[in-house]
């Protein structure tokens, strides 16, 4: 339960600070962490950008730019509503940078909160 409490606020800090494009990667490595075959070289699943906005906390239309700007730098290719992820490590990496900005500004806000409660 403790562990669940966690999870749930990382992702919600995750929504109020990462930008809409690593939220579209997150949303897209757990989609594939969770379905994807051990024995398939590259995840495929049909994926409703309504639902895929309603993960990342966004509007359809902002979605769908994100993923077209994925395709175009081929993390991604999309035929219909299948998204096939192609470079895993590439969309990991724009997470792991987003992590480090997240714990950045907690740690502000922290900081920030303490000196005013000093001040009073």
């Amino acid at each position: 339960m403790a562990s669940n409490v966690i999870e749930n606020e990382q992702r919600l800090l995750e929504l109020a600070y990462n930008s809409v494009r690593k939220r579209v990667a997150d949303a897209l490595l757990r989609l594939q962490e969770r379905y994807k075959e051990e024995d398939k070289k590259f995840f495929t699943m049909a994926v409703p950008r309504d639902d895929l906005a309603s993960m990342v906390g966004t509007a359809k239309e902002t979605v769908i730019r994100t993923l077209s700007d994925f395709k175009a730098k081929d993390l991604i290719e999309i035929h219909g509503s299948k998204i096939t992820i192609k470079k895993t490590e590439e969309l990991e990496s724009m997470l792991k940078a987003g992590y480090k900005n997240v714990v950045k500004n907690c740690q502000k806000k922290i900081s920030v909160t303490s000196k005013n409660r000093k001040q009073r």
